[in-house]
């Protein structure tokens, strides 16, 4: 798929199936049990506090409809930040955020089985477009661009060792320590 097809089914998906997503879970939460449904409440704003303050902050398409419905929601909450302005931890600590949340989610939507189909294929197309590594979703690129970095930086030097009999041309000390071996 191109890149503007993705992207527009990115839009898609979150500005529409993420709000109905997230009411259909709210809503079998509270039929269920009042606790499991204000637990969900609470679950759920702390998951988009934290989103907002991390990922979408420094998004590229913060303040835009590129993101769909959180894209246009976030600026009336926070202000528009660096993405350098966030450590790389804390972007992360928020993929395992986004990870658990999604687990949580369809463990909900387990309470109604009509429904869990559903459920399953929002959440394989959310894998798709989110979670495995890709270059669309907020700051999740940086944890790409520093495993790039962290492998590019790693150096290894040769390890030279005389072929027997021969003298390494390094000095007396170091032809001691070859006599010693």
């Amino acid at each position: 798929m191109s890149k503007v097809v993705v992207s527009r089914l990115f839009s898609a998906w979150f500005g529409w199936g993420l709000p109905l997503f997230l009411g259909g879970a709210v809503i079998i939460g509270f039929i269920t049990n009042l606790w499991l449904g204000l637990g969900l409440v609470a679950a759920l704003l702390g998951w988009i506090y934290s989103l907002g303050s991390t990922t979408c902050r420094g998004c590229a398409s913060f303040g835009t409809a590129r993101c769909g419905l959180p894209g246009l929601v976030v600026p009336l909450v926070w202000s528009k930040s660096s993405p350098a302005s966030v450590p790389v931890w804390r972007v992360r600590l928020q993929y395992g955020i986004d990870v658990v949340m999604l687990f949580l989610l369809n463990a909900v939507y387990l309470l109604c089985l009509p429904l869990l189909p559903l459920a399953l294929f929002w959440s394989a197309v959310t894998w798709w477009l989110v979670i495995r590594p890709k270059r669309f979703h907020g700051q999740y690129h940086r944890l790409q661009d520093q495993r790039a970095a962290e492998s590019s930086s790693l150096v290894s030097l040769p390890v030279l060792a005389p072929v027997s009999g021969e003298k390494p041309e390094c000095g007396a000390a170091c032809c001691e320590a070859v006599k010693g071996d």
